[in-house]
């Protein structure tokens, strides 16, 4: 037989653990709710049109937008939650060094003929699983920049000058960025969000990068 104390620990613990998800719960809420104010700010500066949020679930709320300011068409920005509400995926999430996350989704008036590839910045981890058939294909070459890995074709050379100086801002928030021919054309995300939405310039920079895109295209 298990000691005494056995079932007293498992009921503790599972009151803790039970507790933890509603206390978690309740402070996400409160901050997405926060973030996603700043992030409407954000967007509606970009002159964003028919732009609707909506939770997605607990850790995940979303904006879509019609329309922006060009040669931004529709967007889409998605804050993700840190999974506050189950103890122990937070803790590993923190040991790992995962944080609130920004992703900006740009559809542009007219698609880049280039396309870019981050790989993420060392600290971080490898480029997504979709990205590495694309990178390897013929035609497309490799540079480092602040400790970025880039991965771009040929017609896009002038465009990576361009990223120098933004992902010197951008400098350890960046995860990963994507310029592509198809939808989206450019994705972002940015990670710790609240910093990211905090630095009024991040949008005003992302607009820039959208219209070095499409001089290039």
């Amino acid at each position: 037989m298990p000691p005494d104390y056995v079932l007293p620990v498992l009921i503790a613990l599972c009151v803790f653990l039970g507790a933890w998800y509603f206390v978690g719960v309740w402070l996400n809420r409160a901050r997405g709710i926060r973030l996603a104010r700043t992030l409407r700010e954000r967007l509606l500066a970009m002159e964003a049109e028919d732009l609707s949020g909506r939770w997605v679930n607990a850790s995940i709320f979303q904006f879509v937008g019609q329309r922006a300011a060009a040669p931004i068409g529709k967007l889409a920005a998605v804050i993700v939650l840190e999974s506050r509400e189950l103890a122990l995926i937070w803790l590993v999430n923190l040991l790992r060094g995962r944080r609130d996350l920004l992703v900006i989704r740009l559809e542009l008036r007219s698609a880049p003929k280039a396309g870019v590839e981050l790989e993420a910045h060392r600290s971080q981890s490898k480029p997504e699983r979709d990205v590495r058939p694309r990178i390897t294909e013929p035609g497309w070459e490799q540079t480092t920049i602040n400790g970025y890995t880039l991965h771009y074709q040929a017609g896009a050379a002038r465009l990576v000058a361009t990223l120098t100086p933004l992902l010197h801002e951008w400098q350890s928030q960046m995860i990963r960025l994507s310029i592509s021919a198809s939808s989206p054309h450019l994705l972002l995300s940015l990670s710790p969000a609240p910093a990211v939405l905090a630095a009024e310039n991040t949008f005003a920079a992302v607009r820039k990068l959208a219209e070095a895109i499409t001089k290039r295209s």
